[in-house]
């Protein structure tokens, strides 16, 4: 687990076209210790929270039950951005546009174009849909 966490930060951080060198800035964490970390680190907590924060990420848990839904949605969210389509109530026109990376409603269900803050509202609409 441990080599996929380090695996993804190399990975988010490379998305973002950052350098190793960048990441003092953006973490408050000296650029030998981030350099250990990525490398085979053991981070802790408040460490992965300096991180992820520096990688405009989310520290999250997630129940192994929801795995393949929380990867299933977020496969379907290009790097940068991601497309959206919001059904309108008062017509049956559906419009798409390209939006920032904050998840709305991943084409779970209408939200009436409100962003879902919590990712455990999605689950849990796509464990009732199934």
């Amino acid at each position: 687990m441990r080599t996929t966490l380090l695996e993804q930060i190399r990975k988010r951080r490379k998305e973002l076209g950052l350098k190793g060198i960048d990441m003092p800035a953006r973490t408050g964490i000296n650029r030998q210790q981030y350099g250990l970390i990525e490398k085979a680190g053991n981070p802790n907590l408040e460490t992965l929270d300096k991180i992820a924060e520096g990688l405009e990420a989310e520290l999250m848990l997630i129940p192994k039950e929801c795995l393949a839904q929380v990867k299933d949605v977020l496969q379907g969210i290009p790097n940068a951005s991601f497309r959206t389509s919001t059904i309108s109530p008062h017509s049956s026109q559906i419009s798409s546009k390209v939006g920032s990376p904050t998840v709305r409603h991943a084409g779970l269900q209408d939200t009436g174009g409100e962003d879902v803050d919590d990712p455990w509202k999605i689950i849990e609409q796509a464990k009732g849909d199934n």
